[in-house]
């Protein structure tokens, strides 16, 4: 029976690929970028040597890829040998420094990536805040979700208390709370018709008993 390469099994092997790409970005290029530019590097070795960042990126790159293409000749010659690292190590070294060729290649204004780092005036994007949600998922301790989330909608809330009068520090309709205000008179002005203040108080008590 010929052997084949399952459909299952290169699936399995893209989604292995594609995390390790992404772990190694992060830790890779904190390691040697830094925090704020993830072409830091490049851009200081060019600076150092006076070459293009270009030129400082392939020779990162070539180690690599001499690597691997040492492990062809060798394949070809029947020549078993002992390496430093896994050739799948390698081939994700590669991946991840071409993507940096493309990172260099947005910032020289690639028609199919400029938009990635320039908008539609020519002007950098602003760049986004890294938090907890940014971090790719095995940098997490744990799912990191709402605690609200679902609940804003349907978690009833408590009704305000409604304040009843106070007149000469007593409450009507209701015990005497600290909390409770005296409300302004100036509302009740067109029913008081009293001139003395003794009748003046005895319209305004009459009008909150609901009695005029």
């Amino acid at each position: 029976m010929a052997q084949t390469f399952n459909f299952a099994a290169w699936d399995r092997l893209v989604d292995q690929t594609q995390d390790k790409i992404n772990q190694l970005s992060v830790l890779k290029g904190g390691e040697y970028a830094g925090d704020t530019d993830r072409l830091a590097n490049f851009r200081r070795n060019a600076a150092q040597t006076h070459v293009p960042m270009e030129v400082v990126w392939s020779i990162y790159y070539n180690k690599h890829h001499d690597a691997v293409m040492q492990y062809v000749q060798d394949i070809q010659d029947g020549v078993v040998r002992d390496r430093a690292e896994p050739l799948s190590g390698r081939v994700d070294d590669m991946i991840v420094y071409l993507i940096l060729l493309k990172a260099i290649l947005a910032e020289r204004g690639d028609a199919d990536l400029r938009h990635l780092i320039y908008d539609e005036f020519g002007c950098m994007r602003e760049a986004a805040t890294t938090n907890a949600q940014t971090k790719p998922t095995y940098m997490r301790d744990g799912p990191q979700r709402d605690p609200y989330e679902g609940r804003r909608d349907t978690v009833a809330q408590e009704p305000t208390p409604r304040t009843k009068p106070v007149l000469d520090g007593k409450t009507f309709g209701a015990k005497h709370t600290p909390e409770a205000e005296v409300p302004r008179p100036t509302i009740f002005t067109g029913y008081l018709r009293s001139t003395t203040q003794s009748e003046l108080d005895a319209s305004l008590e009459a009008f909150l008993r609901g009695k005029l």
